[in-house]
């Protein structure tokens, strides 16, 4: 007997999941590239913003900040717990970091020969590409997401476009 399968529905934000709890705000916590703090506002059942705030392992050690938009397009699988939803993204952020200093002992002194300073950059979150749990029974969703995140890295009166960077977290958030 051949099962029939369902169309996929339009995601559906927390605020639609969990009926008289939570909102379509929810705040949490990254863990990966940013290790940090995570915000994210649906303003429509398929479309959300999303801001990260933390250490970017994965780009040079930096404290990093990043805004996205992401689009939900469908539910892929759905249980009496959890709701299974990809979505896609993009958005842009900064980071800046130390660069250190190196020493060098010479005729007796140290001497600053190398190194020192601030660096940055601006970066382009293309494409964001994730999944999200949404739980039935909570408001809360956990999410894995990773970005290519090229953009352009400032250091010393020096800046170049750097395209080996990126992102890769697992999140949960709180919906109020």
């Amino acid at each position: 007997m051949a099962s029939v399968s369902t169309p996929a529905q339009a995601a559906p934000s927390p605020n639609n999941q969990v009926r008289g709890r939570g909102g379509n705000l929810g705040l949490g916590l990254t863990l990966g590239s940013p290790l940090g703090g995570s915000l994210k506002y649906f303003f429509s059942a398929p479309h959300a913003i999303q801001s990260n705030l933390g250490w970017g392992i994965l780009h040079h050690g930096a404290g990093k900040w990043d805004l996205s938009y992401l689009w939900h397009p469908a539910t892929i699988a759905k249980s009496s717990v959890v709701d299974l939803v990809p979505y896609l993204g993009a958005g842009i952020g900064f980071g800046i970091w130390g660069t250190g200093r190196r020493y060098y002992y010479c005729n007796g002194r140290y001497c600053d020969s190398y190194g020192g300073g601030a660096a940055g950059s601006i970066f382009f979150r293309v494409p964001a590409l994730g999944f999200a749990l949404h739980w039935q029974q909570a408001p809360l969703d956990t999410v894995l997401e990773g970005a290519w995140t090229p953009g352009i890295t400032i250091y010393r009166n020096n800046a170049w476009f750097d395209v080996h960077q990126g992102d890769i977290f697992l999140g949960v958030r709180y919906y109020f």
